[in-house]
């Protein structure tokens, strides 16, 4: 049976993920391990993806940004039994932001993040392999939102109207920002393949990553976050959920491959709350204790489904479709970062095989569910949603 059809959509079909399902940008499967390589058994792909998502809701103008996800991997085999990839990713991310004249206020967030991923595997008899390797992960970015005001009805009753005010207001405006440096997690993962059929079927295990943060946390007296009220330096961890992914494909007929995944990521639980502090009003001896500050809460994990066909048509030429699912999160949402809940979608892709490059490339439409998201003035309902990615891969086999 013919082996070239290639699963090209899954690039697209997995470059969006629901927001509300976590943060995830990049599926973190394990594909370019399996890739044959050439003469040397080497193989180098880069890939690159870009997403235009949209969320709406009354009196909110989409708060959803659009982003780029670049990838790049190398293989190698360094015996019969022994080869090893190395895969540069950026899995997770988020890129919101709400205007100053809507219910939230101007609220939103930046993150990004870059990983590093050594794989190797280890292949027992034509049948099985092991898998086993390390991620090193990190993460930078800012979260503007707000949070009660320990002054709040506190102060004494002193006629200066900044005080006034402060005294007065329930809430106030909050910024934090931070970075980590590399933290590692384990992966690891078994495959079964039969090549004369096309089978291949590969489970892996990513552990989580405790990640250590420092970072600015500040309070402002204003929405458009111009006057400090207080700013300290701030150490705190976040654990970036354990995941298990699951990959297959098999041949159903000549030059026909059925081909899918499943990941799951346990998302419930994460959090990111900033250690307690105090905050003090600038040219005053007033200060307050400050419990510590929930930036973000996930209350429920993520599973997202991927199956679809590919056909090749001629040597160089194959085309596949494939559709995606996403399981539905917690309603109404526990953080505006997921104005979105849950997603389906399609996508359709090709690839080229060339005398020295392979060349794939997709397109994918993709419906965020509704969600409804508490604001400053009330719940916000999140509806009529859709995302529109592209995306390519080039391989070199060599």
């Amino acid at each position: 049976m013919k082996t070239r059809v290639l699963a090209a959509a899954a690039l697209t079909a997995s470059a969006f993920t629901a927001q509300a399902g976590g943060i995830d940008r990049s599926s973190q499967f394990l594909g370019p391990l399996f890739e044959k390589g050439g003469e040397t058994g080497s193989y180098v792909q880069f890939s690159y993806g870009h997403i235009e998502p949209n969320a709406r809701a009354d009196g909110v103008d989409d708060p959803l940004k659009s982003f780029d996800t670049p990838g790049l991997a190398f293989k190698t085999d360094l015996t019969d039994q022994i080869s090893v990839a190395l895969i540069l990713e950026e899995p997770y991310g988020a890129d919101i932001q709400y205007d100053d004249d809507s219910p939230f206020l101007g609220g939103g967030a930046g993150v990004s993040s870059n990983q590093i991923s050594l794989i190797g595997r280890y292949k027992f008899n034509d049948n099985w392999s092991g898998i086993i390797g390390a991620r090193a992960l990190k993460v930078d970015g800012f979260i503007d939102t707000f949070t009660a005001n320990p002054f709040f009805g506190g102060l004494p009753p002193i006629p200066v109207p900044a005080l006034v005010a402060l005294n007065a207001a329930p809430s106030l405006p909050i910024s934090l920002e931070a970075d980590s440096d590399y933290d590692f997690g384990a992966v690891v993962g078994v495959a079964y393949e039969r090549p004369e059929i096309a089978l291949r079927i590969a489970l892996s295990y990513n552990e989580a990553i405790e990640a250590e943060f420092e970072g600015t946390q500040t309070f402002f007296t204003d929405v458009a976050r111009t006057a400090i009220l207080d700013q300290k330096e701030v150490q705190f961890g976040v654990s970036f959920p354990e995941s298990i992914n699951l990959e297959f494909q098999t041949g159903i007929a000549e030059g026909t491959l059925l081909f899918g995944s499943i990941r799951h990521s346990k998302y419930d639980g994460f959090n990111l709350t900033t250690p307690d502090t105090t905050a003090g009003v600038a040219g005053t001896p007033f200060a307050a204790d400050v419990d510590g500050i929930n930036f973000v809460n996930f209350a429920d994990d993520s599973t997202a489904y991927n199956i679809g066909v590919g056909r090749q048509f001629s040597e160089r030429w194959s085309a596949s479709i494939s559709i995606s699912y996403e399981t539905d999160s917690v309603t109404p949402s526990t953080t505006a970062l997921a104005p979105t809940s849950g997603s389906r979608g399609i996508a359709i892709g090709a690839r080229y095989v060339g005398d020295i490059a392979t060349i794939s490339g997709g397109i994918s439409y993709v419906e965020p569910g509704d969600q409804l998201v508490n604001s400053a003035s009330g719940v916000a309902d999140f509806d009529d949603n859709d995302a529109i990615a592209f995306g390519f891969r080039i391989g070199f086999n060599f």
